[in-house]
């Protein structure tokens, strides 16, 4: 519970006017979709005929080979008289057992952005991917190269794979989506007192258990003096219990539904008021207040063009999520990995028999009889192909 109410409780969309800036960056709209490191399974394998090369390590021997050699085998174990290799096949299928499910989604949900922008006629340059990039890396302070090496030191990310797999897909998705994102004055109103407004400075105690939820409340009640001592018998939140119950004060209109009771009721109380007995999902609260904080900001012109910004961005990635649920559920997907076929028009199917595949079941359905040829996907134009992606 502690964690549910201190999230609820802390700016949820705009932080504090000095640190707005780092706070808004969505790491290039990842909240729909990220493909990061999901490709890579398809690059470990050499071209047929073509020898990997290492340049000489003090220490370490050069591996010798034909390129033969090098295609079909990863590695040479000898010991004694005793020689080993270790396959590519062998590697790739243990890649499989381990990976494969995963990488195979990451690569569906590349191709299904790829094939909705064809049928959109929707096309992301290379310049656009530019863009955005220099914009984001703006908000740090840092120029692009910089930005792409703080990628690849904390995150692993390469610069191909964030132009790839997280730009292409985000800008991709933000086209297909529409960008003409109006923003209301009650939502600007509400997203003002929820990051600038006041807030209620409470402690709580919190039950999982509606009786003991009660005898605490009638032990409070009578005396609200009493709250600490009723915090330390009742309340299961040992985040908050440590610390006499108290907690971040809570805002307004945070957007968390199990917040929404709380906050209302927070908000009605006096300085040195109880609650009644607030069941917020499967747990039951009780709030002292404790009056409330001063207001940060006086008026919301001083903060509208922070507040819109951010409410654009928020309903931007709203959309982008959205946007790509429904193209993915529009898309049918047989996996002959996973003997499934999802999205789409939901019609009974087999795989095909000249892939040797056994019968793909409908998600939730029975197998179905019959030997017919699952659709065939299209094959994404070259135009589309994400940015980075080599040429096939």
């Amino acid at each position: 519970m502690s964690e549910r109410i201190q999230d609820a409780s802390m700016p949820g969309g705009m932080p504090q006017r000095s640190t707005s800036k780092s706070m808004f960056l969505v790491l290039g709209g990842t909240a729909a979709v990220a493909f990061v490191a999901g490709f890579m399974l398809q690059f470990l394998r050499p071209a047929t005929g073509q020898a990997q090369e290492k340049s000489a390590t003090p220490g370490k021997a050069v591996v010798t080979g034909t390129k033969s050699e090098a295609a079909r085998y990863l590695a040479r174990i000898t010991n004694g008289k005793h020689v080993v290799m270790v396959s590519y096949d062998e590697v790739a299928h243990e890649c499989m057992l381990r990976h494969g499910q995963e990488v195979l989604d990451n690569i569906v949900n590349r191709k299904i952005i790829e094939t909705a922008c064809e049928n959109a006629n929707i096309q992301i340059s290379e310049a656009e991917v530019d863009q955005e990039i220099i914009k984001i890396s703006k908000k740090f302070n840092m120029a692009p190269a910089e930005w792409y090496n703080m990628l690849q030191a904390e995150r692993n990310v390469t610069k191909a794979q964030y132009r790839r797999d997280i730009i292409w897909p985000m800008l991709s998705l933000r086209k297909l989506a529409g960008e003409d994102i109006k923003i209301t004055k009650t939502e600007l109103q509400q997203a003002f007192l929820k990051n600038y407004g006041p807030r209620v400075k409470a402690r709580i105690i919190v039950s999982d258990n509606q009786r003991r939820a009660a005898e605490a409340w009638e032990m409070v009640s009578r005396d609200p003096g009493l709250f600490n001592a009723a915090v330390e018998k009742y309340s299961i939140d040992s985040g908050s219990r440590a610390l006499g119950g108290a907690i971040p004060p809570i805002p307004q209109y945070s957007g968390n539904l199990l917040s929404e009771p709380i906050e209302k009721a927070a908000f009605k109380l006096k300085a040195g008021e109880v609650s009644t007995v607030i069941q917020s999902g499967q747990q039951y609260v009780i709030i002292k207040s404790e009056g409330l904080t001063d207001q940060v900001v006086n008026s919301v012109d001083e903060v509208q063009d922070e507040l819109i910004a951010a409410l654009k961005e928020e309903k931007t990635q709203r959309a982008i999520t959205e946007t790509f649920d429904k193209i993915r559920e529009g898309a049918r997907i047989d996996n002959f990995l996973t003997n499934e076929t999802t999205g789409g028009q939901k019609k009974p199917t087999a795989a095909a028999a000249a892939a040797g595949q056994a019968p793909i079941r409908q998600t939730g359905a029975q197998a179905a009889p019959g030997t017919a040829r699952p659709a065939k996907a299209a094959k994404p134009a070259v135009t589309n192909r994400p940015v980075g992606a080599a040429k096939g």
